[in-house]
């Protein structure tokens, strides 16, 4: 996503860019997941609880695009994401970046 941003995501997704909605989806899900994980513990009073939430939010989310950028790098080697989603819209390669965003979040979900 982060490299999408760069490439004025919103223009992509007015020109009804198929393969940028897709990443954009999967890091949105990505998002809802760790953001459900952090808030979803049980409740130790106000400002006990914010704290915990907020750390484990911004720890997931950090780790998530950082998850999704190593995998990317790893498994997709030679092809640059921002190339393959603007330049000529792929709907695989956009497809492959949101399951990245959306396994990174179930993963860093069950390491935090």
């Amino acid at each position: 996503l982060p490299l999408l941003l760069r490439a004025k995501l919103h223009h992509e997704l007015r020109r009804d860019n198929r393969a940028a909605g897709l990443a954009v989806m999967g890091a949105l899900i990505g998002v809802g997941n760790i953001t459900r994980l952090a808030v979803g513990g049980e409740f130790n009073g106000w400002s006990i609880g914010f704290a915990e939430a907020t750390g484990y939010a911004a720890a997931g989310l950090a780790l998530q695009f950082l998850v999704a950028q190593l995998a990317d790098r790893l498994l997709l080697p030679g092809v640059t994401i921002r190339s393959a989603i603007v330049d000529s819209p792929k709907v695989a390669v956009g497809a492959v970046l949101a399951l990245f965003h959306v396994g990174a979040s179930i993963l860093v979900g069950w390491a935090l």
